[in-house]
């Protein structure tokens, strides 16, 4: 057993290094937010209108309900939250953005340029306040707290679909991948021209704060720590057998019987050649959801087309 044991020793510490020392740099960079007594702090945005139906496609009685819903889980999960409808072509809209954004818009994600402007230049965010005293910047220096902004317009572009986006800043933008996004706008989002959306907006928003990581020891964040100290210690493990590989353990005298016809009085090993081979290791990179809208603030989310 200390056999066994003594070989898996090294890779158990480095799996266990990896993991301590990921969960700790967590918990010492976790923003305030984090805390499920603390309470809201953002004095610029007014949270008391959640519900923006500017399409009209909701009757007062709903808006008045998914509000007190939304402000509800705005406590809860501790993220700022906004639900806006529109029946607008956003082309024009787009346009006098364009030169502020890094990237070509196509007619699908106008709408996410709509969704990230809202949030940028009403200051939304749960803890605003507290990163702005706390100089707590994106990667583009900006401020912006942890928000979800769910924009559906109903208006049939070029490409004859409506288009919705989810747009999250701040921790949401890591919680709510691009991926869930989309998943939860494929399951929500079946809706007809003539359809009341007020249901299919509130389980929209339900599975979002939902996936919103208000527990420190998250899953996501404790999976990622697990699998990044395995791949190490499989890596240690590769080398290390590979390495073994190339030790000799059969020469040429092994299985010669020592007697003295065969003993040789001198040993002597002489290198005629020396042949060493690289090869380069191609590595690319490339980012997921993750963009700056045309404020410069970081943003994430994902699209919904119908």
């Amino acid at each position: 057993m200390e056999k066994y044991f003594k070989h898996f020793m090294v890779p158990f510490i480095i799996f266990a290094c990896i993991v301590v020392a990921g969960l700790l740099f967590y918990f010492i960079n976790k923003p305030q937010s984090f805390d499920n007594n603390a309470p809201r702090q953002n004095s610029t945005w007014d949270n008391s209108n959640v519900v923006f139906d500017f399409a009209g496609k909701m009757t007062d009685d709903e808006i008045a309900s998914m509000s007190e819903r939304i402000r509800r889980w705005e406590e809860e999960y501790k993220v700022d939250i906004a639900v806006i409808t529109l029946d607008e072509n956003l082309t024009e809209y787009v346009d006098m953005y364009r030169d502020s954004l890094d990237y070509y818009v196509d007619v699908p994600h106008q709408v996410m340029v709509f969704a990230d402007n809202f949030a940028d230049e009403n200051c939304m965010g749960y803890n605003y306040d507290y990163c702005r005293e706390h100089n707590l910047y994106d990667e583009n220096g900006k401020v912006l707290g942890d928000a979800i902004v769910f924009v559906d317009n109903w208006n049939r572009e070029a490409d004859g679909k409506v288009h919705s986006w989810i747009s999250t800043s701040g921790r949401c933008v890591d919680s709510l991948t691009q991926y869930e996004c989309e998943e939860i706008m494929n399951e929500t989002l079946d809706l007809e021209d003539d359809d009341d959306p007020y249901y299919a907006y509130t389980n929209t928003i339900l599975n979002c704060v939902k996936a919103v990581d208000v527990n420190p020891m998250s899953g996501t964040r404790i999976l990622l720590s697990v699998i990044t100290g395995l791949v190490a210690a499989l890596i240690y493990v590769v080398c290390n057998w590979r390495s073994k590989l190339g030790k000799v353990d059969v020469t040429d005298t092994t299985y010669m019987e020592q007697t003295r016809e065969n003993a040789f009085t001198k040993k002597e090993d002489i290198f005629l050649n020396k042949t060493v081979t690289s090869h380069k290791i191609e590595s690319s990179s490339g980012g997921g959801g993750g963009h700056s809208s045309s404020g410069g603030f970081s943003h994430g989310g994902g699209g919904h087309s119908r």
